[in-house]
C-alpha cells in the first residue's frame, strides 16, 4: 500500500509502475461497496485518502474542484454552505 498526498507522488509511483510493469489499483475513502479497489497479486494499491480538500467551488460554472480522496458526504455539506446541492452519487 502506498499512501499519496501529492499528485507529484502519484506521478512518480506511476511512472515507476509502468517501467517495472507492476499493476496499480487507485483506492479513494474506502467507501465503495463493490469491493473495486483491491489490488491485483503483486501490484500496488494506492491509497488517495488523504488527498481529501475541496480546492474550489465555483458558484458561477457550477464546477467543483476536488482531491480523489474528498468524500460526498463532505462535498454535499460544502456546497450546501452556498445553497447549492451536489445530487449525484455515484456509490448507489
Amino acid at each position: 500500500v502506498v499512501e499519496a498526498l501529492t499528485n507529484h507522488e502519484i506521478s512518480s509511483l506511476m511512472r515507476y509502475a509502468y517501467e517495472h510493469n507492476i499493476p496499480v489499483t487507485p483506492r479513494g475513502s474506502g467507501t465503495g461497496l463493490c469491493g473495486g479497489a483491491v489490488a491485483l497479486y503483486g501490484g500496488i494499491l494506492l491509497s488517495v485518502a488523504k488527498m481529501n480538500k475541496i480546492l474550489e467551488i465555483d458558484e458561477d460554472n457550477l464546477t467543483v474542484t476536488v482531491e480523489p480522496g474528498v468524500l460526498l458526504m463532505e462535498l454535499a455539506k460544502a456546497v450546501a454552505e452556498k445553497e447549492l446541492f451536489y445530487p449525484p452519487d455515484p456509490g448507489e
